[in-house]
């Protein structure tokens, strides 16, 4: 165990504590460039094994230069006469390097949103990390330091990268970003000065009138330039993407706006729908997560190229030094830590490049210059990013490692959904001794499913349906506001809107769950199954499990129902898991162990409700899902799915309308969810009940004469 005795004043051989300086200093660069490499994994996924460590090295790099920069004051201030006169020049050189490494790898700058709120307290650290490197430094002077140059290269260097860093956070919080997204006052014109005017033109018995004249550059694009419905290719996938970024990022519209999102995601097919919504929540990702905002920016990366350069330089001059007096393995160290935080550099150019800011940038305009026109052929910023997902080269692709690889690497979130079952649960937890006491998290399984292209299509058809008939915003905050009733209404089942609407969500949540899984395998089993119905089971299913997984799980999303949800969900657990040790359900081994659950619960006698029996002190609904589940059978068989997805779909919908915009971007982080990709299609497809402003593009103007 080694003991830092040298910083209460206690003699230690300053020998063995450059050893330490050593193993600190590369094993910063090592969390430096881990999190440069790994980092922008967990928006594709959020598995344990990727977050964990990813989460580690965000954690510990600043405490590890900390840790170093006290070592290397030390270490400089305690330097015997004895000592290689080396030790503190490398020392100070090496220390400027810690000041790059606090500057954090441009790939992550918060692990979290509510890192972006902290963003003051980086504010002192920056100045007292910046004046313990400058008294290494200036400490190191007295002994002729020939890596002065050098040393103060990179010292400029890092502390634009930890400036860098500290703007990146002060833009990406939240109160700073939604300003950001606010546009400039409009006044409008002169009133005063203008009535001023016309009166006196008046008085003068000069003809004179007010008009209202269009502003060229504030008048909206047609309609008609959205309803193309030709295939896009990538390029116009990105160029739409950051088009509705910009244009959506408030989440506030104007009747222009919504017109022109409505009729073009109308016109486009699921698979380029979620492409161009994948793209748009991929920007605010990297302006919410990343260095992207400052470095995109034309000062950010200047003072990016002004930083590199000076590591340039300073690699320069320490090859061309001579080097005598220096320990071999000190120079290699030296080497690894020049080209190490040169590489960063490069890779960060080069990711610039090939992103997608990149392609809008160079996009922009319709005569390029020939600067752009080189750029463009250079990086081939037109070329197809976005094979066809048909093409047998593509599913070739995806059977061998490295085309397993690309695939995930090519993703902009994890395309998977998790699952949480009720019974599933409760059957685990009815095989063990001992009192339910409540919802753990540890004790249930959440598996995942993919998010299949047919299940995309399914959503995304549902919501452009409800959009075509949303012709005005009434409708459209009708269909917004529904949970399930307007599917009912429309379908001719008002038998079942007791079920929405004489219910809380979170109890219809509960209830459609338990019956979607009492109605699926009593159909699974007992009854004729077309692959339609196969389609809409599975679709309500997924769904149904998703739900309940966002309601026990993610329950930030869903705030408002949550906690009376949690009670309900324990409530139900323990009458179930009772309930299935009774009928002493899993002994039969000739029947599955769920479909003997699900058969035992359809069984019960329930003619009459449930809270009669039992009062209103337990919240279960197991058994009033039961009655929903039976009165569900009553239909025929091709509706009963239809009405059951429908119904989901829209309490979906619901929950995804109601969840704020901060819990939609705390989940970008963690592989996204599909929950946000509906909210955000909802928006466009003009499903939203905030389209209060209506902008106008004209101005007025006071003209004199005929």
């Amino acid at each position: 165990m080694v003991t830092f005795t040298y910083i209460t004043g206690d003699s230690i051989s300053t020998d063995r504590t450059y050893y330490y300086v050593r193993a600190i200093v590369l094993f910063s660069l090592f969390l430096q460039t881990f999190l440069f490499l790994f980092a922008p994994l967990r928006r594709r996924m959020a598995r344990p094994y990727i977050v964990g460590p990813i989460w580690f090295a965000f954690v510990y790099i600043d405490p590890v230069a900390y840790l170093a920069m006290a070592i290397v004051s030390s270490t400089v201030g305690n330097t015997s006469s004895e000592s290689s006169s080396a030790i503190p020049e490398l020392v100070g050189f090496w220390a400027t390097f810690l000041l790059v490494h606090l500057g954090g790898a441009d790939t992550i700058t918060a692990f979290s949103l509510t890192d972006n709120k902290l963003w003051h307290r980086h504010l002192p650290s920056l100045l007292s990390q910046s004046a313990t490197i400058a008294y290494v430094f200036f400490f190191t002077l007295s002994n002729k330091n020939k890596l002065w140059l050098p040393t103060l290269l990179v010292y400029v260097a890092g502390f634009i990268k930890y400036t860098e860093r500290i703007r990146s956070l002060y833009l990406a919080s939240w109160r700073n970003f939604q300003d950001s997204l606010l546009t400039e006052p409009d006044p409008g014109p002169d009133y005063a000065t203008l009535m001023d005017t016309y009166i006196s033109k008046k008085g003068a018995k000069l003809p004179s009138r007010i008009v209202m004249i269009p502003e060229p550059e504030r008048v909206p694009k047609k309609t008609n330039e959205y309803a193309d419905k030709r295939p896009l290719n990538y390029l116009e996938v990105v160029r739409y993407a950051y088009h509705f970024f910009q244009t959506f990022n408030g989440l506030v519209f104007c009747f222009d706006e919504r017109a022109q999102s409505r009729t073009f995601f109308l016109n486009r097919t699921a698979r380029e729908a979620f492409k161009v919504v994948e793209l748009e929540l991929n920007f605010f990702y990297e302006i919410l997560y990343t260095k992207g905002k400052v470095l995109r920016g034309r000062y950010g990366f200047l003072l990016r190229f002004v930083s590199f350069t000076l590591t340039m330089a300073a690699f320069a001059h320490f090859y061309l030094i001579d080097k005598q007096g220096f320990h071999k393995i000190d120079v290699r160290i030296t080497y690894i830590l020049l080209l190490g935080a040169i590489t960063l550099d490069i890779t960060s150019f080069l990711k610039v490049g090939f992103s997608d800011w990149i392609v809008v940038a160079l996009n922009q305009s319709n005569n390029p210059s020939l600067v752009v026109r080189i750029l463009r052929k250079s990086l081939n910023v037109n070329r197809d990013r976005w094979p066809d997902e048909n093409s047998n080269s593509t599913q070739h692709c995806t059977t061998c490692s490295f085309g397993r690889f690309k695939q995930v690497m090519d993703r902009r979130w994890s395309e998977s959904i998790c699952q949480c079952n009720l019974i599933g649960y409760c059957l685990t937890w009815a095989k063990k001794r001992g009192n339910f006491s409540g919802y753990k998290k540890r004790s249930m399984r959440f598996l995942e499913v993919k998010f299949t292209n047919e299940f995309r299509d399914f959503i995304f058809d549902e919501l452009k349906m409800k959009s075509k008939l949303a012709d005005d915003i009434e409708t459209a905050k009708e269909i917004y506001q529904a949970r399930g009733e307007w599917v009912l209404r429309m379908e001719g089942c008002t038998d079942l809107l007791r079920w929405i609407n004489d219910t809380d969500f979170d109890e219809s949540l509960l209830l459609w769950h338990i019956a979607t899984e009492l109605c699926c395998f009593d159909t699974q089993n007992t009854r004729e199954d077309t692959s339609t119905n196969t389609h809409f089971r599975r679709s309500s299913k997924i769904l149904s499990e998703y739900m309940l997984y966002l309601l026990l799980v993610q329950y930030r999303m869903m705030s408002a129902v949550a906690r009376i949800g949690q009670r309900r969900f324990d409530d139900t657990c323990a009458e179930a898991i009772n309930f299935f040790r009774e009928r002493k359900i899993g002994q039969s081994t000739d029947v599955p162990l769920h479909k003997q659950a699900c058969r035992s619960i359809l069984d019960v006698n329930v003619t009459v409700k449930p809270a009669v029996v039992k009062g209103d002190r337990s919240k279960s609904v197991l058994f009033d899902a039961c009655m929903l589940a039976k009165e569900l059978e009553k239909l025929e068989e091709g509706k009963k799915w239809v009405i059951i997805s429908k119904v989901w779909v829209e309490l979906l919908s619901y929950a995804a309308s109601r969840c704020t915009a901060h819990a939609h971007a705390e989940q970008l982080c963690r592989g996204g969810q599909l929950i946000t990709f509906v909210w955000l299609l909802m928006s466009h497809l003009g499903l939203e009940n905030q389209f209060q402003i209506s902008e106008g593009h004209e101005r007025a103007t006071l003209i004199v004469g005929k």
